[in-house]
């Protein structure tokens, strides 16, 4: 009398080709998740650093002493004198704002500002006369995760 025990090939090669099946679905149920953790950390490293820099250029604006004291204003700079005699320069050389030279905010891929009549309109530059907001909008990207932030600064001394 002979015992048959043990597996045939063919129930081998079945079973390791179902343990292969569940194998790739459950690697790809982690590896959705692990994309989804990494984006959302990207989201947040870029809202960071953009939303610290854009307080910090709302909050020396407003210290804006008059419109005499602008020196420059464009799309990408805008350069002036506070309250307390200190010149200001914040400028935008692609991916870095500047303030007076030193980085301000790393991974900006756009920065604008934009000169607010007291109607809405927008100009190109700063106006003594008409100026009465100034606008910052700024997207920063990390890892190919963008972050748009906007803010108007009213001038208080305006």
């Amino acid at each position: 009398m002979r015992s048959d025990k043990g597996f045939t090939l063919i129930e081998l090669v079945i079973t390791i080709v179902i343990i292969g099946i569940i194998a790739y679905v459950a690697a790809q149920a982690l590896s959705s998740g692990t994309r989804a953790f990494f984006s959302v950390d990207f989201r947040k490293e870029a809202l960071d650093q953009s939303r610290i820099s854009m307080e910090r250029m709302m909050r020396e604006i407003r210290m804006l002493r008059d419109s005499s004291s602008v020196v420059a204003s464009s799309s990408t700079q805008f350069s002036f004198t506070d309250v307390n005699g200190v010149a200001v320069d914040f400028n935008w050389v692609n991916p870095n704002i500047t303030r007076n030279g030193n980085t301000l905010a790393e991974n900006i891929s756009e920065l604008s500002f934009g000169y607010l009549r007291s109607d809405g309109t927008v100009d190109a530059a700063f106006s003594a006369a008409n100026t009465k907001r100034i606008r910052i909008s700024m997207v920063a990207t990390v890892y190919g995760e963008n972050v748009q932030l906007q803010s108007e600064a009213f001038l208080r001394n305006l």
